[in-house]
């Protein structure tokens, strides 16, 4: 993977070999996929698109779905360079659902890509044209950067070849566009999905409307006590009008103790709307946007070894059992007991957030290793000692960790990455028998 692909054969095959040996199925179809990619690197494939398929039948076995989806989008690019397109197709198009429904854009995109060869193959261009606009659209409207160029390629590629030379040529001008702007600078991708951003959009939008409005009460305000004092002063000049200048002196000091009470009233909605929008209504954590955003800061400014950053991802273990025993009343009072039982744990040494139904966030900033899986292991043990009664049966919840540190000495990563590190450990996790912590390698 370091462009030395004849050297590392070797090592996937005895990788592959002693998994097998084991009996570690899992390990196995991750090894298999491995020497998968090698031999496809090395033009071998027919032996890539074999080793491709027995990973992904593992893995279908086992029920690990989207590492599946992921091990079939690398066998349909075998089979792309097999000249069997219509075998590819189909099994880029279950990728692209999967990729789409987790939220993993980057894969997506390069799965459309991937379509977009497959129809070529096919003797279709213009079917594959219109897939490599559309993703190309999706990526302007989203900020995923990471694949663009290469959409791009292929989009002024297929437009010249039918003919389309002002779409080719425009394609060629975002090219080079692409390249100036991105000279220097590392590649971030949009994680926010498009219902959460338009609800939080709008949210702003109303903070705004709210905030215009109090700068409008202040104006006024101001204007009502000018007014006041400027009157005041005349009813000192002529003693004849001391009484009416008194009378209005009162109505203005009362219409502006009035304005005052809906400034402070507009105020705080506009504390209560932006809480709701960076906040969980039900934990009262922070949220997925939140957790992002922290992420985003973390990236930028990464911490030196030892003190590397923490990421961590938690997930209830069978949560939808406790559900179907007991209802989404006493799920609501689970999640409620086991946040604040995690924020007792945390004691203040990382951020907290819910990323959506059961599953947690944890960021350890400059936390490092050891540290950072001291306590991760506390807060599984922790979890798994909360008791909840359920009628006269006692309850009991674990929760399994998938964990990840980044390490910018190694690797430039986005947060996709970074949180695609945490999520491959947090499967491992799930696949070993949950109520555990697994590591990732270095994010």
């Amino acid at each position: 993977m370091t462009g030395n692909t004849r050297t590392g054969m070797p090592y996937c095959e005895r990788s592959s070999s002693a998994w097998r040996a084991l009996g570690d199925k899992f390990d196995l179809a991750r090894a298999l996929n491995l020497e998968a990619h090698a031999r496809r690197a090395l033009g071998q494939f027919e032996q890539a698109a074999a080793l491709f398929k027995e990973a992904r039948e593992i893995f279908l076995r086992n029920g690990d779905v989207s590492f599946a989806s992921t091990v079939g989008a690398n066998l349909a690019t075998a089979y792309i360079d097999l000249e069997r397109p219509a075998e590819a197709l189909e099994l880029l198009r279950n990728a692209l659902d999967a990729e789409t429904r987790g939220g993993r854009f980057d894969n997506a995109l390069r799965s459309r890509l991937d379509i977009a060869r497959a129809l070529v193959k096919l003797n279709q261009p213009q079917q594959a044209l219109a897939e490599v606009t559309a993703a190309i659209a999706d990526a302007h409207a989203h900020g995923w950067k990471a694949k663009l160029a290469d959409l791009l390629t292929t989009q002024a590629k297929l437009a010249r070849d039918g003919g389309d030379l002002q779409l080719a040529l425009s394609a060629q001008d975002q090219i080079i566009e692409l390249q100036t702007s991105a000279s220097g600078q590392a590649h971030s991708t949009a994680m926010a999905e498009l219902e959460a951003r338009y609800a939080a959009r709008e949210r702003e939008l109303r903070i705004g409307e709210l905030e215009q409005q109090n700068r409008r009460r202040e104006l006024e305000l101001r204007a009502a006590r000018a007014t006041a004092a400027e009157d005041e002063l005349d009813s000192q000049r002529q003693r004849l009008r001391l009484a009416i200048a008194a009378l209005a002196a009162l109505a203005l000091g009362l219409s502006s103790a009035l304005l005052y009470l809906m400034w402070r009233s507009q105020q705080r909605k506009a504390e209560a709307l932006r809480a709701e929008t960076l906040h969980d209504s039900l934990t009262g954590v922070e949220n997925r946007r939140s957790f992002l955003r922290r992420m985003g800061v973390a990236l930028t400014k990464p911490s030196a070894a030892p003190h590397l950053d923490v990421l961590m991802i938690l997930d209830l273990d069978h949560f939808k059992q406790i559900n179907d025993r007991g209802g989404h009343l006493f799920g609501d009072q689970v999640l409620i007991a086991v946040v604040a039982c995690l924020e007792r744990t945390l004691a203040g040494r990382a951020h907290l957030a819910r990323l959506g139904g059961e599953e947690f966030g944890v960021l350890g900033v400059a936390l490092g290793v050891s540290d950072g899986l001291r306590l991760a292991e506390q807060l599984r043990t922790a979890v798994s000692q909360l008791p909840f009664r359920l009628g006269d049966d006692e309850v009991r919840t674990t929760i399994s960790i998938g964990f990840a540190v980044h390490d910018s000495e190694l690797h430039r990563h986005d947060q996709s990455s970074w949180l695609g590190a945490a999520d491959m450990a947090l499967y491992s996790a799930k696949a070993h028998g949950r109520n555990r912590v697994v590591s990732a390698a270095v994010a």
